[in-house]
């Protein structure tokens, strides 16, 4: 994060030779007009290292519609990976585009057999401009439940399209943990565990969205330190990973406050740090990863049948609704009695309207049409 709170917190951190890999949001900087000083030496010097990873936030993976920021993405993304040696570039699993915004945050879209053949064209693309191996992030946000037990198929077909890996986000994990009240194993046993490269760690925070039925819902902020349940699941997800090569603490700019917020930063990072350096070594070889691996293999997946025009409708239509001051019950019945996303009824029938509430909340933080 190129912003002075992160410098000052994770300074005695690199001056201790205590980070072994190093991952950029590259695609945030864009948006800026120059790198500071200190964090274009700290990149520069990673890369140098074959140290360096990326990790995008704003390509839109499993958007169907091909658009001109796609193709200026990819653009500036060649230009990034002629300009520093990356050892691999990640995105996260969902779209983030539509509608009206350029970009938003990013949700899921129903399993079917377009959204795989987008996604798999959409990585191919990001692979072609940035000649590295890519991967994906698993997501936090579930509009339902069958989001969260169809992700691991959809993972396993998207990876297999381009031989890709997984990042393995715990904290994400545990959200869908908390907000659907599904085991670990429950989730994590659909995924392709053998294409995990890296175990993402953070903390986030509990929103006031969802109270008023009955329940908190955990969101993926990136705002505090790792809850120790969520450390508990390093050793657990080790186990299940034989091909990981590194743990990445994730926390965003400006939410270090003061002396007090940058030691308990430092000392969040430090207890990871040992707890990864005690984990006892894997000698489990790892699988073959078979690019023909069929989505069909994942346990619970329900893929549906549509086209390109009908999933454009249903991504556009989505961030529209979410975009307009409509309650919990008009947003829902005019998704249902849209004709356009009448593939998608029995889907959007299952939104809980707790998380249909957080959506709102995000999108008007994070949208924009700019």
């Amino acid at each position: 994060m190129p912003t002075d709170d992160f410098a000052r917190a994770s300074y005695a951190l690199f001056e201790e030779g205590l980070v072994d890999t190093l991952e950029w949001s590259f695609d945030m900087a864009w948006r800026m007009k120059r790198l500071p000083d200190w964090c274009a030496d700290l990149l520069d010097f990673f890369a140098t290292e074959n140290r360096l990873a990326g990790h995008g936030v704003s390509y839109s993976v499993l958007s169907s519609e091909e658009s001109s920021w796609q193709k200026e993405y990819l653009e500036r993304l060649a230009d990034e990976v002629a300009m520093r040696k990356y050892l691999r570039v990640s995105e996260h699993f969902g779209y983030a585009r539509g509608g009206p915004y350029s970009f938003n945050t990013v949700f899921p879209v129903p399993l079917t057999e377009c959204a795989i053949a987008c996604g798999i064209k959409n990585l191919r693309k990001l692979h072609s401009a940035c000649a590295v191996p890519v991967g994906l992030e698993n997501l936090a946000f579930s509009f339902c439940r069958r989001d969260v037990t169809d992700q691991g198929a959809f993972l396993c077909a998207l990876l297999s399209g381009v031989n890709g890996y997984l990042v393995l986000d715990l904290h994400n994990v545990w959200c869908q943990m908390q907000n659907f009240d599904v085991s670990f194993e429950g989730i994590v046993s659909s995924y392709p565990l053998e294409r995990v490269r890296e175990l993402h760690v953070s903390g986030g925070s509990w929103s006031l969205s969802g109270e008023e039925f009955g329940r908190r819902i955990r969101r993926d902020t990136h705002d505090d330190v790792v809850p120790q349940e969520v450390a508990g699941l390093v050793q657990a997800a080790s186990r299940l990973c034989p091909g990981l090569e590194c743990v990445i603490y994730e926390r965003i700019g400006n939410t270090i406050d003061g002396a007090d917020g940058e030691s308990r930063f430092r000392e969040d990072f430090r207890k990871l740090k040992s707890l990864v350096e005690s984990l006892p070594g894997n000698d489990t070889p790892v699988p073959e990863q078979a690019p023909g691996r069929s989505v069909r293999g994942g346990r619970g997946a329900s893929i549906g049948v549509d086209n390109v025009g009908e999933l454009t409708a249903f991504e556009h239509s989505l961030f529209t609704e979410l975009s307009r001051d409509l309650s919990i019950e008009q947003l829902k019945a005019s998704l249902l009695n849209n004709p356009e996303l009448q593939t998608y009824r029995t889907y959007i029938e299952s939104f809980e309207a707790g998380m249909i509430e957080t959506a709102q909340l995000l999108v008007r933080k994070w949208g924009s049409s700019v």
